[in-house]
């Protein structure tokens, strides 16, 4: 048989009707034609959401966060003085519990939009003091309040422009009910 082998991390990008699946030797397999359908489908799932720059990136990752109502929320610039990112936001939320819903929340609301973390540090502690995404053009920082006093990332980046997001949406909402 000339079948690709059938891994666990692939299950979902190979999953096919059971019609095209084989056993061979104890291991499932899949032909590759119903292989290369199912990465086509996976691909063009992918690419049904145009491509975002890095501010709006950045701004679904504000939007999700203030969502969850986080404390003191800032978006950096970096662009021109780093070579990993163009933007940092970075916010604190009260306790280890809320630091991982805010993280989570920022990862479904970026996977919505078609862009999935090349990585993320934090998430799977007890205590979670503070969560780095990674994606891509926008790395994000959600600490506790005590973690993010002690690195104090917005000093590091004293240069960078900033955007305070938590005064930005205040002032919309007062806007939006004049």
């Amino acid at each position: 048989m000339d079948c690709p082998s059938f891994s666990p991390q692939a299950a979902s990008l190979a999953s096919a009707p059971a019609s095209n699946q084989l056993r061979v030797d104890g291991k499932d397999q899949i032909s590759k034609g119903a292989f290369k359908a199912r990465r086509k489908e996976q691909e063009h799932k992918t690419k049904s959401h145009p491509p975002l720059n890095a501010r709006a990136l950045a701004d679904v990752v504000a939007r999700a966060a203030l969502e969850h109502k986080v404390l003191s929320p800032v978006l950096l610039n970096l662009t021109g003085l780093s070579s990993i990112a163009d933007w940092f936001f970075i916010a604190s939320a009260e306790n280890s519990r809320s630091v991982r819903a805010v993280a989570e929340k920022i990862i479904r609301r970026t996977l919505e939009v078609g862009v999935k973390p090349l990585g993320h540090e934090g998430l799977n502690q007890g205590e979670t003091r503070w969560v780095l995404l990674d994606l891509g053009d926008v790395i994000v920082h959600i600490f506790n309040p005590e973690t993010r006093a002690l690195y104090d990332l917005e000093s590091l980046w004293a240069d960078a422009p900033r955007i305070e997001h938590g005064a930005a949406a205040a002032k919309a909402d007062s806007n939006s009910r004049s």
